[in-house]
């Protein structure tokens, strides 16, 4: 058979063989689709009866639910408190029956109603309710957050305007009344958090069979609602009003919609008003979420046969569900039928391929001669003797020579070997099996022109082990090697550009160092003239604030020092900027105690929480090391920062301020601060706007509040240059959670979780807000103290008698210590010993009388609690026990008399800050002595050297004809005298760049004060320089 008939025979074979795949194919697709057909239908009646049977038991859950919570409504009103409350308040508040007071069948029921309530976890809100005074509650027991309460009868309400009040008073005896299922409200409003409820009620009738009133039940409805609608067999279940509200919707938001702006009803987004129930097969609609959907709705009653009560059970599927699980089952059997398809396909490739393989050989020979002849490289092919004995066209034209000529040439006449025996080695290695080489030479053409070549050179095998012929591909060069020429000349000129481009750059970035170092002095030289006016203004505020002044003028004076101070932090917050633009600014940490520094900065503002009659928390029991080095100036700034935000965008509620250290490696620690507070709240797109400079979330906060937007942008960069980041949480309506952490350095090895050992002590807190009792309490704990924590006047009543002649401690806020000692001391008359009470106060209670109970003793702290303000009273109360202190943290104040007869040398060319710093002085007793410069102040020194020696020197920086720098110099070097070179030294700077200080300190200055100068840091260094030198 000659290869053009394998050929035709192939091509045959191979059309034959497309046809009979192509049939297969239909076949198998008109198949598939009978098998997914007949799929289709079996799920779609499957999931008919399925759906039907879960919607007959749901509706029977809910009807015996419903029959359920009436028969525990009338157990209660069939209890015999009930009818004794009748009796008694129609004879005068005494039950003629068994001469029962109208108190006693009231705490009877409560106590029913408490228990009731108790054991069953589905019962809220349980009340008596009377037709007297707009139907006013006789009494009430409530379930909130978990605790079950008795409601005071001050907070009971009046129902005389509520529907179902009106309703109740049209029944007769022997009749039940059932809300529509809602949400729960209170006082006219929905109680928040929302929570679906129905009212479950039996009247009461008095002995002429008059209504006098009813017993109601609030049941909680969000596990009946979860239990009646949830998820089965692919579909959702909707329960739907009268009035075609959802009660329950896969979209939580949806629920309860109607109740709260009448939207999100059944017939705003379907045909159906309302569902078409009874069908005998599906229904269909268009949802918005899935698209085509069946649905199957039955309606029924729920407690009464009023049309109100009347709701809708929806079990809606989508079509597209039923369709996937209809190509599932396809798919099982699709998988059989395509398998066994394959198998014969197999089995026909096979026996196609066996056909045809000797066509295929004779192609691939064709393939290969095609290749070799219609290559541009020449190929040859060497036997061992180095002869030429196959060439291809290529070769032909490459070295010149005809097929007769190509003939018998040996290697070394086509290539150039004279004193080179390097191709001829690369052969005899190839001839040894060595694997292919590659190798650049020179080529010889017949009219004898050299020219460059890359040769690679490949054994022919006859099998594994013997070479019978050598392949040589040769590739002329030529172009490749003028372009590398060409490429070295290039690259010699670009090294030249480069080396001219670098001293360009370079002569550049001396000019910006230039610039940059101008832009710093131009920042020293703002904050000096920035600064020294505000230091005149602070001043002078002072002084007037010691003058007597009336109470309008303190409210004026008060008014302009707040200006002042907002002046001036808005200054630092540009000044700030500046050196961040600048690449200025810099830390100075120091070694301080955490805690205390994080409770002053809390409690500071704290206070305008308080005028905005906001609660502040802080929580420090996670804080393991309080001796720490850092920079406390940036940690209150960054703190302050977002304590001042915290305030100003939160109008009710709370903020909380969390701190916690956790060591990383060695002595460092990672310090995580959180400021949570329940204000405005900050939209999601415009949170990461807010660490810019100059933004905040929306042009209209910033109009409404105020502020320059630069806060949270220093915040950011001072949080990163201390080892650290910022980020926030936020959601609109709901409150902002700001948290930074930073890394700082261990100064002490101590943990301060042992600072305190109340092991065997038992403490009561009796706090009515949560968060601060939890705060307290888990502080304690820590310590090892048992804590009780109570938050209602009820449980303080139950609990206090007994807990007085146990405990040790009682930590209370004014109000709960206020009710318990006016409203509940007969329960603690009987008792002998007196217990220590810490008050928790806030500003505006500093004032407030609370009566003091024989068996307390009264110790009042300031809020907000942490343990700076509650280790000193532990302490008092057992010393024992405490082994830590903050009072060395405490400010010192001037001594009384320290200034007295010291010599004092302010030197200084601003006649406002002369006139500051002397009046400060002189109102303690100093003698103060005046230079406008540094020669001066020599002068003024060699003077007094003789007489009576200057004790102390405040010297500013930025002065004419000799500046603070060059002026202590020469005092430290004995120009003043010998006795002037250890005198203290304290530099008064307006400059804004840390590294000031250090130039200060390295010249010999003792200490720094930076402008506007304040009295208490005056004071501070006062102290501790005046009183080193004695």
């Amino acid at each position: 058979m000659d290869s053009q008939h394998l050929v035709n025979h192939s091509t045959k074979l191979s059309l034959r063989f497309s046809l009979g795949v192509g049939f297969a194919v239909l076949i198998i697709s008109l198949s598939i689709l009978g098998m997914y057909k007949r799929a289709e239908k079996n799920i779609y009646d499957q999931r008919w009866h399925d759906i039907n049977r879960v919607v007959a038991e749901r509706r029977q859950y809910m009807t015996q639910f419903i029959e359920d919570a009436h028969d525990k409504v009338e157990f209660l009103s069939l209890t015999p408190p009930i009818t004794g409350i009748v009796r008694a308040t129609e004879n005068g508040g005494i039950d003629p029956l068994d001469n029962t007071p109208l108190s006693e069948w009231k705490k009877r029921l409560e106590k029913i109603f408490y228990s009731f309530i108790k054991v069953n976890q589905d019962i809220h809100h349980l009340r008596y309710l009377g037709k007297a005074n707009n139907a006013k509650e006789l009494l009430r027991v409530d379930r909130r957050s978990g605790a079950i309460e008795v409601v005071l009868p001050a907070y009971l309400q009046e129902k005389g305007n509520r529907d179902y009040v009106r309703n109740l008073q049209q029944l007769k005896a022997g009749q039940r009344y059932a809300s529509i299922i809602e949400l729960n409200r209170e006082h006219g409003e929905i109680e928040y958090p929302e929570w679906p409820t129905i009212r479950m009620a039996r009247p009461v009738f008095d002995a002429n069979n008059h209504y006098f009133g009813a017993v109601m039940a609030n049941f909680y409805m969000e596990g009946f609602l979860r239990q009646a609608t949830q998820m089965e067999f692919g579909a959702n279940f909707y329960l739907i009003n009268a009035e075609g509200g959802f009660l329950t919707h896969h979209d939580k938001n949806a629920a309860f919609l109607h109740n709260r702006i009448g939207e999100s009803k059944w017939s705003a987004l379907f045909d159906y008003k309302p569902p078409r129930t009874n069908h005998t097969r599906w229904s269909q609609f268009q949802s918005p979420m899935y698209g085509e959907s069946l649905y199957y709705a039955e309606s029924f009653q729920l407690g009464g046969g009023d049309k109100t009560n009347t709701y809708y059970l929806v079990a809606a599927i989508p079509v597209k569900t039923l369709q996937d699980e209809a190509i599932s089952q396809t798919l099982i059997g699709s998988v059989v039928l395509i398998s066994t398809s394959f198998l014969a396909f197999l089995i026909i490739l096979f026996y196609r391929r066996t056909l045809s393989e000797k066509q295929r050989l004779l192609a691939t020979e064709k393939h290969y001669s095609a290749l070799v002849d219609g290559s541009s490289d020449a190929i040859l092919t060497l036997d061992k003797r180095g002869r030429v004995r196959g060439w291809n066209n290529a070769a032909k034209n490459m070295f010149g020579y005809d097929d007769a000529e190509f003939e018998g040439l040996l290697i070394k006449d086509i290539f150039y070997t004279k004193g080179d025996s390097t191709i001829q080695d690369k052969l005899s290695d190839a001839f040894k099996g060595n694997g292919s080489t590659n190798y650049e030479s020179l080529a010889i053409t017949s009219g004898n022109r050299a020219f460059p070549v890359l040769l690679s050179i490949s054994p022919i095998k006859r099998d594994e082990e013997n070479v019978e012929q050598l392949a040589v591909i040769v590739r002329d060069i030529s172009d490749i090697k003028s372009m590398e020429t060409e490429l070295r000349e290039a690259n010699e000129n670009l090294e030249r550009k480069v080396y001219l481009r670098t001293q360009e750059l370079k002569s550049a970035r001396d000019q910006a160092l230039s610039a940059n170092e101008a832009k710093s002095r131009f920042l020293a030289n703002m904050s000096h003239e920035i600064r020294t006016p505000m230091n005149g203004i602070f001043g002078m505020l002072n002084f007037m604030r010691r003058d007597g002044l009336s109470q309008r003028q303190q409210h004026y004076l008060k008014m302009a020092e707040n200006s002042a101070k907002s002046l001036t932090d808005l200054i630092n917050d540009i000044l700030d900027l500046s050196k961040i633009e600048a690449g200025k600014l810099e830390l100075n940490p120091e070694s301080t105690r955490l805690i205390s520094l994080i409770h002053s900065c809390v409690e500071s503002h704290a206070i305008r929480a308080y005028e905005k009659d906001l609660d502040i928390v802080l929580d420090v029991s996670k804080v393991k090391h309080d001796h720490v080095i850092v920079d406390e100036t940036r940690i209150r700034q960054v703190l302050g920062n977002l304590l001042s935000n915290a305030v100003k965008f939160t109008e009710k509620g709370e903020i909380v301020v969390e701190v916690e250290t956790t060591p990383i490696e060695g002595s460092n620690i990672l310090l995580t601060c959180i400021v949570t507070d329940s204000g405005i709240g900050i939209e999601k797109e415009e949170q990461d706007k807010l660490f810019g400079a100059f933004t905040q979330a929306k042009q209209s906060i910033s109009k409404h509040y105020g502020g320059t937007g630069l806060g949270l942008n220093i915040c950011q960069e001072l949080c990163q240059l201390m080892g650290g980041d910022i980020s926030l949480q936020s959601e609109v309506g709901k409150g902002t959670r700001f948290c930074f952490r930073i890394k700082l350095t261990s100064s002490s090895n101590g943990e301060f979780t042992s600072a305190v050992n109340l092991e065997g002590i038992s403490i009561l807190i009796a706090n009515q807000h949560r968060p601060s009792a939890k705060v307290i309490a888990e502080q304690l704990e820590q310590w090892h103290a048992q804590v009780t924590v109570i938050d209602t006047l009820t449980e303080l009543e139950n609990l206090a008698s007994e807990w007085m002649g146990k405990n040790q401690l009682m930590i209370s806020s004014v109000d709960c210590l206020r009710n318990l000692v006016t409203e509940r001391a007969e329960a603690f008359a009987h008792l002998q010993k007196t217990i220590p009470v810490i008050v928790c106060r806030k500003p505006k209670e500093i004032d407030t009388n609370i009566a003091q109970l024989s068996c307390m003793e009264l110790m009042d702290i300031d809020t907000p609690v942490s343990p700076v303000n509650l280790i000193p009273v532990i302490n008092k109360l057992w010393p024992d026990r405490v082994n830590y202190s903050f009072e060395d943290d405490s400010p010192k104040s001037v001594e009384q008399g320290l200034l007295i007869g010291k010599r004092v040398l302010i030197v200084d060319d601003q006649e406002i800050n002369q006139e500051i710093a002397m009046g400060l002085l002189e109102d303690e007793g100093a003698e103060v002595f005046i230079a406008n410069h540094g020669e001066e102040a020599i002068s003024i020194l060699k003077q007094q050297c003789d007489s009576q020696s200057i004790d102390l020197i405040l010297m500013d920086c930025q002065m004419p004809v000799m500046d603070g720098i060059e002026t202590t110099k020469l005092i430290r070097n004995g120009t003043a005298g010998d006795n002037y070179k250890g005198v203290g030294i304290i530099a008064m700077t307006a400059s804004a760049l840390t590294g000031d200080r250090d130039t200060c300190i390295e010249v010999g200055m003792n200490d720094f004060l930076t402008k506007p100068i304040f009295p208490d840091a005056l004071d501070a260094c006062l102290v501790r320089w005046l009183s080193h030198r004695d």
